[in-house]
């Protein structure tokens, strides 16, 4: 699964010492796409972060999103984004 590859690769940089960039655009983790990072809202953590909140103890926690553009390179932010890919990825902004 991608999204499998795309978390274990972001760990394997952040346990190399290079973690991702936050906010803009980064080649090298989808092959032939760039992603972003984002930061996600607190709001969020409950709906999808629910084993992290039991293991912390709270939402005192950093966490990211992993953001891809459709393969019309728009992201989901823009007007012109595939429809049937925005249910997929939610913004969790």
């Amino acid at each position: 699964m991608v999204g499998h590859r795309l978390i274990n690769e972001a760990g394997r940089l952040a346990r190399e010492g290079k973690p991702v960039p936050v906010g803009r655009q980064y080649d090298g983790l989808l092959e032939g796409f760039p992603v972003i990072f984002k930061p996600v809202a607190k709001e969020h953590y409950r709906n999808y972060f629910g084993y992290a909140l039991w293991f912390y103890r709270s939402d005192e926690f950093d966490a990211l999103q992993c953001i891809w553009p459709d393969r019309d390179n728009r992201w989901p932010w823009e007007e012109k984004f595939n429809p049937h890919w925005k249910p997929q990825q939610p913004l969790l902004q």
